[in-house]
């Protein structure tokens, strides 16, 4: 995000543009895993008011048009496969607050505040924030940050399990790239399936789970069955060609790259 003017506060510019990138991210396979985070002193503090009064004289109309395309940007975090991670580097406030929450790893810096701020401005915690706050903390904690709205510290937020790290500041963009780093050397499937699994279980009958792990270890099944079938070709292609038959080994790697394409394709 970058508007550090506003302290990375949302227009609609900003937001379509942040919406449209994660679509495009989501189905890039040169990308194993996404950064954000926010240009200058601030990660994002929310919508911007001084937008939302120029946009429309009725100021409700503005967010509402901003809430749609966030909305947008925050299902496409929820449902891609790969690791999203929200590197605080300031002050995460109103929409900034839930981009965060949705975000599937959060390190924040030891001077970053968090605040939800909807409630204090006479309005419901919004961009998903009502889902994802009490499935973090808890239906009582969450109560307590809608009705006091009390600025979250580094220190509480972790405590309370808002963050997963809190690191020096000015070091924030490095150690959330160093931990990406770390999670994309890993079975990038593997990520992928446990976070479907996991956000998809948070709202489904336990009985229901097991019909997703059912079509889950299946398409597992055929990824093993692939290995074993190369490993097996390979292992001929190797033999024909130390007896120098060509002609028997131009026929397996023949068989190579169709066993690829099928199981590719499964």
């Amino acid at each position: 995000m970058n508007r550090p003017e506003t302290y990375n506060a949302f227009n609609l510019q900003m937001i379509t543009e942040l919406a449209e990138l994660l679509m495009q991210l989501a189905t890039d396979n040169s990308v194993k895993g996404i950064i954000v985070t926010g240009q200058g002193k601030a990660f994002c503090a929310g919508g911007d008011l001084k937008w939302a009064i120029e946009f429309s004289e009725n100021a409700g109309s503005s967010f509402h048009t901003l809430a749609s395309q966030l909305h947008l940007a925050i299902v496409e975090i929820r449902r891609m496969r790969k690791p999203v991670a929200a590197a605080i580097n300031g002050t995460a406030a109103g929409a900034g607050f839930s981009l965060a929450l949705t975000c599937d790893f959060r390190i924040m810096e030891q001077s970053a505040i968090l605040r939800q701020a909807y409630t204090s401005n006479g309005l419901c915690i919004n961009g998903g924030g009502t889902f994802t706050l009490p499935r973090i903390v808890g239906l009582a904690r969450s109560l307590e940050i809608a009705a006091f709205d009390d600025p979250i510290s580094s220190k509480q937020a972790l405590d309370w399990g808002l963050v997963n790290k809190i690191v020096e500041d000015g070091t924030v963009l490095e150690e959330t790239e160093n931990m990406l780093n770390r999670l994309t050397k890993k079975s990038s499937y593997s990520f992928g399936l446990s976070k479907n699994c996991l956000l998809t279980h948070l709202t489904i009958h336990l009985s229901h789970t097991w019909n997703w792990k059912e079509k889950d270890f299946q398409t597992v099944q055929i990824i093993l069955t692939g290995r074993k079938v190369l490993r097996h070709l390979l292992k001929n292609a190797d033999q024909y060609l130390k007896r120098k038959n060509l002609d028997s080994a131009k026929d397996v790697v023949n068989e190579i790259r169709y066993a690829i394409v099928f199981f590719k394709g499964a």
